[in-house]
């Protein structure tokens, strides 16, 4: 691919970044400015740089760092009443970035790259447009808006992915910045666990970590797209295995850690998948150990328990969410083909159940807030994606892409049941892993193929 003018960030524009940077100083100076926007502004301004410079190597510094905005989710850049936390923090601001940048990029390319071509396209953005009709009938436009950028941005991200894999070295490259990318958040949730800092909040009884995420429960889900991969290099044959049997272990105690139930679960439901699909001596040997670990580590049944503890709702999460799911359900006959717009079902729940409640259900979620054409859209989707994948997967013959494709299938199982309980299609991070896995993973065929013909032209020669 030729270069484009976006990726030429020539020396001209240096000063004007000088110029910005000294213009936040001043505003710190004469206390126009808290320290810590200070910083962020430096960052972002610095970030942009290196996207115009090399957008390729941006793409992977942002994988690297993304779990660490977690720790400026609080801190308000620009403040905004409306949206979730009161206003536009960092990891916002960059996620805008990523559109804009991003459509400028892809519109510069189209002679070289054709965009409709891609799968997931057509249906991806029927989505959108459903979602984004739904929110004219949205009580609260802005919050709309806010909750439709999230959808926009995953796919800004795997469209820009797709269009610069060219190479093997580049997916893995991508692989190895996504195993970077834990290093922090993993030195931090250790840190909670052996000096007791968790979430000791929201579960009684038990050290959660979170590391840098908001919660246990994102932390635990975002890991499972790294263990995925880790797991499957450590299984293929013809891939070196020094350290991935480590990763993986890392990994898999960290999210045990995070004591997350639908994690777990989802763990289980991804080796389930890699032993149905391939390796299946894993299905006598993973419930020898699932019972053994049972028996010897008491906190996972004591886990599990409180899931039908009688006593009260707040007590029993799954009578909690029964009750929550049937009090919203009926709000779904009243607006059954567009639904009352993105963002509006803590405002349903807060009027069913005098409580603002996030879903858990991202069915029926969107059900709710995007009705039959959002959720049938949703669904085409996720059908079109796996349908893709699983061509690739017929088709690879290397081993890392053999392992890279099955591990994505994994957490995709694992991902369309934990939606069922969980709130993931609006977690951003989470999103945006799950779409940079997937375009690694549509590229992988095109990436074999053309490194084939290069080989036979090699020959011809």
């Amino acid at each position: 691919m030729k270069e484009v003018a976006l990726t030429k960030f020539k020396t001209k524009y240096i000063p004007i970044v000088i110029s910005y940077i000294l213009l936040i100083f001043a505003g710190y100076a004469l206390k126009a400015f808290p320290v810590i926007i200070v910083i962020e502004s430096i960052l972002l301004i610095i970030f942009i740089a290196l996207f115009f410079t090399n957008i390729e190597a941006t793409i992977q510094l942002l994988i690297i760092t993304r779990p660490l905005l977690g720790l400026t989710t609080f801190v308000i850049i620009f403040p905004l009443s409306g949206v979730i936390h009161g206003g536009i923090n960092l990891a916002a601001v960059l996620s805008i970035f990523i559109i804009w940048g991003g459509v400028i990029y892809i519109l510069l390319i189209l002679s070289e790259f054709n965009v409709l071509e891609l799968p997931i396209l057509k249906p991806y953005i029927l989505f959108l447009i459903i979602c984004l009709i739904s929110i004219s009938v949205s009580g609260n436009l802005l919050k709309g808006l806010s909750e439709w950028l999230k959808f926009v941005s995953p796919l800004i991200m795997y469209i820009l992915i797709v269009s610069l894999l060219k190479r093997k070295e580049q997916i893995m490259r991508l692989i190895y910045a996504i195993f970077f990318s834990t290093f922090i958040p993993v030195m931090i949730g250790f840190y909670q666990f052996f000096t007791g800092t968790g979430d000791t909040s929201s579960t009684f009884g038990f050290n959660r970590i979170f590391a840098t995420f908001m919660n246990p429960n994102s932390y635990s889900v975002y890991l499972m797209i790294p263990l995925s991969i880790a797991f499957t290099f450590l299984l293929q044959s013809g891939i070196k295995k020094p350290g991935y049997s480590l990763l993986s272990l890392v990994l898999g105690v960290s999210i045990f850690l995070t004591f997350t139930r639908t994690a777990w679960i989802g763990v289980l439901f991804m080796i389930l998948t890699i032993s149905i699909l391939k390796y299946r001596r894993l299905l006598i040997i993973m419930p020898l150990i699932l019972a053994f670990l049972i028996v010897v580590i008491p906190v996972i049944p004591q886990r599990f328990s409180d899931i039908f503890n009688p006593l009260s709702y707040w007590r029993n999460p799954l009578e909690t969410r029964f009750w929550l799911w049937q009090g919203t359900f009926s709000f779904f006959f009243d607006k059954p083909f567009l639904g009352y717009g993105l963002g509006a079902f803590e405002s349903l729940a807060l009027e069913a159940l005098n409580s603002p409640k996030y879903a858990h259900n991202d069915y029926l979620r969107l059900l709710l807030e995007t009705g039959i054409l959002g959720l049938g859209a949703y669904l085409l989707l996720l059908f079109t994606l796996i349908k893709d994948t699983f061509k690739t997967y017929q088709r690879t013959k290397e081993p890392y892409f053999q392992a890279i494709t099955l591990g994505f299938i994994s957490v995709f199982v694992a991902f369309i049941i934990m939606n069922i309980t969980e709130n993931l299609i609006t977690d951003v991070t989470i999103q945006w892993y799950f779409w940079i896995y997937a375009a690694m993973v549509h590229s992988i065929y095109h990436i074999e193929q053309r490194e084939v013909k290069n080989h036979e032209d090699i020959i011809g020669r």
